[in-house]
Order: C-alpha cells, then sequence, then structure tokens
C-alpha cells in the first residue's frame, strides 16, 4: 500500500509541475487509466496551462515548418525531373529555325529605337548565346565588330562579371566599354544578390545596314504572323 501511495504522490508532484498523463506514464510506467482516477481532481494552474498551449503551439510549428520543408523538396525535386523530360521532347533546329528564334528574341529584347546600330540587352546566358549565334551565322557578322558593357549591381564584382561573359560571348577583353553601375528605379536596392549575379550585358554592334536589315525581317515576320490562316 505504502509503494501505491507513494507513486501516487509522485504522480500528483509531477501533475502539479504540468507534466501531462503520457509524460507521467512514461516517467512512473503507472497507466493512464490509474492516473486519471488519481489525477482528475488535481486542477492545473494557469500557469501551467499557458505554458502546455506554448509547448503544444512550439510543436505544432516545427512540424508545419517541416512539412513544408518536405512538401518544398518533394516540389523542386518533381519540377527538375519534369523539366528534364520536356527539354528531351524538344526537336532538333535546323538553320532556318535559327533565324526566326533569334529574329524572336531580337523583337523582344532588341533596341528597335536605335537607327545607326544593333542593340541587344539581357541576363540570361542562353538568351545570350543564341542571339550571338543568330548574329554570327544568319547576321553574318564578325566578332570584331561587337562591343560590350556591363550593367553592374552594387553586389557584383566587375572583374567576375567580364570573365563570366566572356565566356559566354566567346569574344575578347578589350571588347568591353566602361561598366554601369546602377540600381533600378523600380528595384530601389532591394533586388535579392542573387537574382542577377553578373549583371545585365548589353550587345552593340556598330553597323547601319544591318540595323536596317533586321528592322525589314522584323516588319516582314509580323506580317506574315498577322496574316496567318486559323488552325
Amino acid at each position: 500500500m505504502s509503494i501505491i501511495i507513494g507513486s501516487k504522490n509522485k504522480a500528483i508532484q509531477l501533475r502539479n509541475q504540468g507534466k501531462s498523463y503520457n509524460e507521467i506514464n512514461r516517467i512512473l510506467h503507472i497507466p493512464k487509466s490509474t492516473l486519471s482516477t488519481w489525477l482528475k481532481t488535481i486542477p492545473f494552474s494557469v500557469r501551467i496551462k499557458d505554458k502546455n498551449v506554448q509547448r503544444s503551439k512550439a510543436v505544432w510549428a516545427k512540424n508545419i515548418v517541416e512539412f513544408n520543408k518536405r512538401r518544398s523538396e518533394k516540389y523542386q525535386k518533381d519540377t527538375k525531373h519534369l523539366i528534364k523530360k520536356f527539354a528531351e521532347n524538344v526537336p532538333p533546329i535546323s538553320n532556318q529555325n535559327l533565324f526566326f528564334i533569334g529574329l524572336a528574341l531580337f523583337w523582344a529584347e532588341g533596341g528597335k529605337r536605335e537607327k545607326w546600330n544593333v542593340r541587344f540587352v539581357n541576363s540570361d546566358p542562353q538568351m545570350i548565346q543564341a542571339t550571338m549565334r543568330f548574329f554570327r551565322e544568319v547576321c553574318g557578322v564578325s566578332d570584331e565588330k561587337f562591343t560590350l558593357r556591363i550593367h553592374l549591381y552594387p553586389n557584383i564584382q566587375e572583374k567576375v562579371a567580364k570573365s563570366y561573359w566572356l565566356k559566354i560571348t566567346k569574344l575578347q577583353e578589350d571588347q568591353f566599354r566602361k561598366s554601369q553601375v546602377q540600381i533600378s528605379g523600380s528595384s530601389k536596392g532591394k533586388r535579392p544578390i542573387n537574382r542577377l549575379p553578373y549583371g545585365t550585358l548589353h550587345i552593340n554592334i556598330g553597323d547601319a545596314h544591318l540595323n536596317k536589315k533586321i528592322k525589314g525581317w522584323l516588319l516582314g515576320l509580323g506580317r506574315q504572323i498577322n496574316n496567318l490562316m486559323p488552325g
């Protein structure tokens, strides 16, 4: 009997400390049905209730964070798998395709207000590579006619950016003009530091005849698109 009384007193003491039935069961190895009988008249203090509520909230928050992390990891894995799958389904492109691809890229990102030169601006290395192929292979521009300028942001080292764009364009370092450091009015210095790690590259070709040729191509392309029959 004294053992039972001693166990009951320990259970009451633990309950007064804010322990749950599960916790007391793990400590004293007393069935929860017995604990319920012993402790049903012992109320929790407000402080202990608040403590348990906060503990439950912390556990809930941790579980939510872990759940969201697992869901995010699964989403990223599934997304990479789908992107890789779709990439493998792209049919081979021809030189004729390169004409239309390069022209479409220029239509979207080229300097269409220029009169005496040809200018293309972007920060996407794949778009820069595709456009350089368009200029070289379709437009017949020789390498010495290109000049480059980088628009940097405060987090970017100019030397690193130049080295990167040289690899992308396969041009020479002396073809760079003085870089510009700028913060766009829309970002106001809030742009994430990894959004444009190498800045924005400006490609310039001093060729008024090519300027007119590309504008003519765009005019012809636009007309053909507008005259396409539905379906």
